[in-house]
C-alpha cells in the first residue's frame, strides 16, 4: 500500500512527529505514574490455580498438589505509593477465606522500552503473615489495571475496573443482568481420576438475574438481611460436559451495604442448598464482580462447592420497571 501526502508541509509534518517520537519516549522512560491510580479504588475477580507442592516448597504433601481457586474483591491505591487489597479467596479443598485484607506498597513507572509504552510496575503486600506480589499494567487513562501474581505456585491473573463511587443501596444493583461463569465444582460423586482436579470437575454457567431492590423477599426466606431486595434468575449449568437438560430456576434476596458489597442468596428449584454469592460492584452499577462461596460444611467450613467467579453486566430488558 502507497502512503500519499497531499502536500510537501503535510510530508514534512509527518517526518518531524516521527523524529520526536524516540526522544519523547526517552524522556518519560523510569518516570514515575503513580498519579494515574492514586485515591482510586478498582474491583474485580479472578479464578486461577495453586500448584501446592511449588508454594510450600514441600516435595510431597500427600495427596494435594495442583487445586483451583477463584475469588473477588477490591483494592485501593493510596497517596505515599500504599496500597489495601480487600478480597474473598477459596481455594480448592483447603477452604474458604472471606474478606481478607493485605496491605503494602506499590510502584509504577512509565516502560519507553517496550513498544507501545506502557505504565508498569509491581505490589509487594502482606496479611500479617504470608507476603504477596503482584505485576500490574495499568491502561494510560487508568480505568483497567491487568495483574498477575508473581510467587512461586500461584498462577493467578486478573483484570480491575474502577469500582462505584459514593455510599451503594439496593438500588445501585437493579434490573437485569446477564452472566456467564467457567471454573470447577467438587465432584459428587467423585468422577474418574483422569476427568478431575484434585476431586473438582469442571464446569460452567450462563443466565440471567433481574433485581428487585424495593420488593421485599417472600416469605421462604425467612434469615433474610433486613431491607433486602429481592431477586428472580434462571441459568444453563453445565457440569464435567453433561448439560442439565432443562433451564435452572431460582428465586432469592440480596442486600447491598454502603461500601458497595453484595451479598446474594438464591434457591432453585432441584433441592439444593442455597447459593451464597458475594459481590462488589463496578462503577455506577453496571457490573457486579462476585464469586460463590459455598463450603461443603455450613459456617464457612470444609472444602468450597464451587469456585467459579461471577460478572453480571447490567442489560436493557424490555418493559423493565424494577
Amino acid at each position: 500500500m502507497r502512503i500519499r501526502f497531499r502536500s510537501l508541509s503535510e510530508f514534512l509534518l509527518v517526518l518531524i512527529s516521527l523524529l520526536f517520537v524516540p526522544s519523547l519516549f526517552a524522556q518519560i522512560d523510569g518516570a514515575d505514574c503513580r498519579s494515574i491510580l492514586v485515591n482510586r479504588t478498582f474491583a474485580g475477580n479472578f479464578a486461577g490455580y495453586l500448584n501446592l507442592p511449588v508454594y510450600s516448597g514441600e516435595a510431597d504433601n500427600g495427596s494435594i498438589g495442583v487445586v483451583p481457586n477463584a475469588g473477588a474483591g477490591w483494592i485501593s491505591f493510596l497517596p505515599g505509593g500504599r496500597v489495601i487489597n480487600t478480597e474473598t479467596i477459596l481455594v480448592g479443598l483447603l477452604g474458604l477465606n472471606r474478606d481478607r485484607q493485605i496491605t503494602g506498597n506499590y510502584s509504577l513507572v512509565w516502560d519507553a522500552k517496550r513498544n507501545p509504552a506502557v505504565c508498569v510496575g509491581a505490589i509487594h503486600a502482606s496479611d500479617g503473615s504470608t507476603s504477596y506480589d503482584f505485576q500490574l499494567i495499568v491502561a494510560s487513562d487508568g480505568d483497567r489495571i491487568e495483574m498477575i501474581h508473581t510467587n512461586t505456585g500461584l498462577i493467578v491473573g486478573t483484570s480491575m475496573f474502577p469500582m462505584h463511587e459514593g455510599n451503594c443501596r439496593n438500588s445501585t444493583v437493579k434490573g437485569t443482568y446477564t452472566y456467564n461463569s467457567s471454573g470447577w465444582a467438587l465432584a459428587y460423586p467423585p468422577a474418574p481420576a483422569d476427568q478431575m482436579l484434585s476431586n473438582y470437575v469442571p464446569g460452567a454457567m450462563s443466565g440471567a438475574m433481574r433485581f428487585y431492590p424495593n420488593t421485599a423477599p417472600d416469605a421462604a426466606f425467612p434469615d433474610a438481611a433486613i431491607g433486602a431486595g429481592s431477586v428472580a434468575a434462571w441459568d444453563t449449568l453445565s457440569a464435567n460436559g453433561a448439560v442439565l437438560p432443562s433451564l435452572r430456576t431460582m428465586t432469592g434476596w440480596y442486600k447491598v451495604n454502603r461500601s458497595c458489597m453484595l451479598s446474594l442468596t438464591l434457591v432453585d428449584g432441584l433441592g439444593n442448598p442455597p447459593f451464597q454469592i458475594e459481590g462488589f460492584v463496578g462503577q455506577r452499577g453496571q457490573i457486579v464482580y462476585a464469586v460463590n462461596t459455598n463450603t461443603l460444611e455450613p459456617e464457612d467450613n470444609g472444602p468450597p462447592i464451587f469456585l467459579m467467579p461471577i460478572t453480571l453486566t447490567r442489560v436493557e430488558a424490555p418493559n423493565e420497571q424494577p
